[in-house]
This record gives structure tokens, sequence and C-alpha cells, in this order.
């Protein structure tokens, strides 16, 4: 009969057909032994006339098959919990999607497993562990956990398991104090995102650093500061304050940020880090072309001509500077480029907003920013607290780089006045010389300025 001959195809073909074999070969099977055992008569002798007896057993087969299938749906809908669920949901995070692993897979279970869809991947002896692992693939579309279940129902004596993924457990990047800076300005603990182009005019950074891996950096050196893990050590710290990677420990401001490193710093043991006019000019000439947002300066000396003119015509092209007020004390001279009146002059205070010991004060001061047990690393990427009008500066030049990509059109002195109108006033009311105009308030991943007066 063409009818009996058809289900018999069809049952062949259900049992060479993984993962769903399991599930409708006992209803196909009970159907054809029903048919079988009906009289020819009952299912119709003439193969040419379909009899309404056919009809019938092809309208209930059907709604098994459906029955099956729902049943199928269910049993997935319960291993993820119940109700509807994405098949792909959780998959990439805790485990490895579309395999299975075995732990000495036995011969017995291979062909049965195989029928279910389940193919060997990979297979290998570990022997120090004395067993063999088996990655099994899973039937498409199944999640991992679903078809480890269906593994596990169907050989229960085997060792089965998705292939779990683990993660380091080191300590969040804003764990603690680590992210005290961020705190008191209303800096996002994640960072911003926001893709910006940073100007640096400091040592080498140490590219190879684990705190500051995978950022984007390019460098010109103009000193030889790059030569030795000392000299890299202070643009290393500016540059993991800014960008540093938060799976390491270090919670960047602008993990997104392409810095732009002009190393201007010779360095010896006996003298330490140390620069000059000509190749501070040389490193803004060169900075300019590269078109950055706005360029940190974390340097600080007696003024000059060569020095003022760089900072006036870097500050000519639209390009803000962001300088350290300078570390010699309540009494100390001014420092520059800070002191020049185009740069962007940053003090630091610490967590309870007190001002540095060891900061400049002077009626060139424009702001405060965090500068005082600031988390930061070394150039071998090991975890360090650092305190400085330096560490203080990338606070400020991260909120003018997100300023910048707000409003490219304003003026650096224009950002600069928009800086202090948003600080939180601390000391003597109104601007003075310890604080400036007050400790810098962030606006958030997507900074704004104030408009301009008319």
């Amino acid at each position: 009969m063409k009818l009996e001959r058809f289900l018999f195809a069809l049952l062949g073909l259900f049992l060479s057909s993984a993962p769903l074999a399991l599930h409708w070969s006992l209803p196909v099977l009970a159907l054809y032994g029903a048919l079988v055992a009906t009289p020819a008569s009952a299912a119709g002798d003439d193969e040419g006339v379909d009899t309404g007896a056919d009809k019938g057993r092809g309208e209930d087969s059907e709604r098994g098959a459906d029955v099956e299938r729902d049943k199928d749906a269910d049993w997935d809908r319960e291993d993820k919990g119940g109700g509807d669920y994405d098949s792909r949901a959780g998959e990439g995070r805790e485990f490895e999607p579309d395999v299975v692993l075995a732990i000495d897979l036995s011969d017995e279970a291979r062909p049965r497993i195989r029928t279910m869809g389940f193919r060997v991947a990979g297979e290998e002896v570990l022997h120090g562990l004395g067993f063999r692992i088996t990655q099994l693939s899973t039937p498409g579309g199944i999640p991992s956990d679903v078809a480890l279940k269906r593994l596990r129902a169907a050989d229960p004596t085997g060792i089965y398991d998705v292939n779990a993924r683990y993660f380091a457990s080191g300590d969040s990047a804003c764990d603690g104090i680590r992210c005290d800076g961020q705190k008191m300005i209303g800096w996002p603990l994640q960072g911003c995102a926001t893709s910006v182009r940073i100007g640096i005019v400091d040592t080498s950074v140490a590219a190879s650093s684990p705190a500051i891996a995978g950022s984007q950096l390019q460098q010109q050196h103009f000193g030889d500061s790059g030569s030795s893990a000392d000299g890299m050590e202070h643009g290393t710290e500016i540059a993991t304050i800014l960008v540093g990677n938060a799976s390491a420990g270090f919670a960047g401001l602008l993990p997104a940020a392409r810095l732009i490193v002009a190393d201007v710093f010779d360095f010896s043991r006996n003298d330490r880090e140390s620069t000059s006019a000509l190749l501070v000019a040389r490193g803004f000439d060169w900075l300019l072309a590269q078109k950055p947002s706005v360029i940190n300066v974390a340097i600080a000396g007696p003024d000059n001509a060569v020095l003022r003119e760089t900072v006036r015509r870097a500050v000519g092209n639209g390009i803000p500077v962001v300088a350290a007020a300078g570390n010699l004390g309540p009494q100390g001279a001014p420092r520059y480029p800070a002191a020049y009146p185009d740069a962007i002059a940053v003090t630091a205070v610490d967590r309870n907003k007190r001002i540095y010991p060891r900061a400049n004060q002077g009626d060139y001061v424009t702001l405060a920013a965090p500068g005082v047990n600031i988390w930061s690393a070394a150039a071998d990427g090991r975890g360090k607290f650092v305190d400085g009008t330096s560490f203080a500066t990338p606070f400020v030049t991260a909120e003018v780089a997100l300023m910048r990509a707000a409003e490219p059109q304003r003026t650096p002195a224009e950002l600069r006045d928009d800086l202090r109108k948003r600080t939180l006033d601390l000391g003597a009311a109104g601007a003075d010389r310890i604080f400036g105009a007050g400790l810098l308030q962030s606006r958030g991943c997507v900074a704004t300025v104030s408009p301009s007066p008319h």
C-alpha cells in the first residue's frame, strides 16, 4: 500500500534525522504497528482510493506529530526555566556555544549520541590527568545547556558538561579608593567611550604595559626616555589615568581615546627626567599636525620665550593646552607653561577637597582637580597611587576633550571660561590663588558648554 510504504519511509527518515528522532520515532512506530495490525479492508485494498478511514488516520497522525512537536518545545522551555527564550541567550558568557564536553566517552554511547545529532568535533587524551576529553558539537540551534540535559538523559552513566567560561578574579577597577577622583568630580565610573584624540607632551609611554593594553597609542620620540622603564614612568602614569584598561584594574577616564604622545624627555639616573624648551617646541609642532582635541602638558619650569610662543601658537590654532600648576609649594615661583594666560592651569586636591600641600599657588591657577592618591600604573603595569598637579591634569584634559567633541567650534578661551563657571567653589568665596575657580565638575560623557552671552 502507498500509505504503508510512505510511513515506513517516513520512519527511516526520522530515525536518520537528529535530534528529533528520539521524540518522533515512537509515535511513528506505533502508527506503523497499528496499520500492519489493521485488516486490509479497513486499510483500503484499492491503493487508488482515498478512503475515509485512511483520511482519519492521516489527520490523527498529524495531530500526534503536532503533540510531539509541542512536547519537544516544552522540554526546551523547561530547560531554560519556562516561557519563550532566545536559544542563544546567555551563550558566549557563562559557557562556550555549540559544544558539550564528555569525559571518557564510552564506545556504547557513541552511536547513541550520534543518532541524536551530536558529532565529535575534537578529542584528546590528557595523559597527566589520566582521562580522555571529547568535544561534541551540538545539533544546530540547540543551546549548549539544553543539549547537555539531553545527553545526560540519554546516557545517565556518562560524564558530560558544558565548556564553562572562567574569568580573572582581580579587584574591580573602581573598588575602594581607586576611583575617588572620578567620584569627586561626577565622572562616570565606567569611563566614557567617546572617541577623541588627546595630545600629550611628556615622557614616553610604555606601550607594553598591561595597564593600557588595547589602547590606541601613537608616539613620536624627541627625547630618549623610552630607552628605559624608569624613563617611561611619568608618561605611562598619565596615560593610565586617561585610557587605563578596566580588565587590568585601571578605570581609564576615556578608554576609547587615541593618545598621541610627544616624548620630549631625556633620562639619566643622576639627573632623572629632563627636557628643554627646544624639545618641547618640537613636540608641540609635531602634535599640531596630528590635530588633537586638546594637549596635556604635565611639566613645569621657568618662563621662556620659546615655550611662551609655543603655547601661544598652539592655542591660536584652536587647541586648548591643559598644564600642571607645579609642585613647589605655596611660596613657589609661578611654573610654566601653566602660568601663561593662554593655558588652563590645574592644581591638585585630595579626596577631602584639601589642597595638595606641595601645589603651587597663584593668580594663574584656573581650577582644581583630583591629584592626591590617584590610582595609576608604573611602566611595568604595577598599580600605584600617585600625587601631584601632574596627575590632576588628565581629569581636566578629559573634560575638555568631551567639550570639544560636543561643540568643536568653541575657542580655547571659551572652553576655559566655561570650566570656571561650572566648578564647586572651595576655600574663600569666589576664585582664589589656592583653588582657582574651584573643583572641576564633570558634565558626564556628553559634555556641553554654556551658551555664549549675547
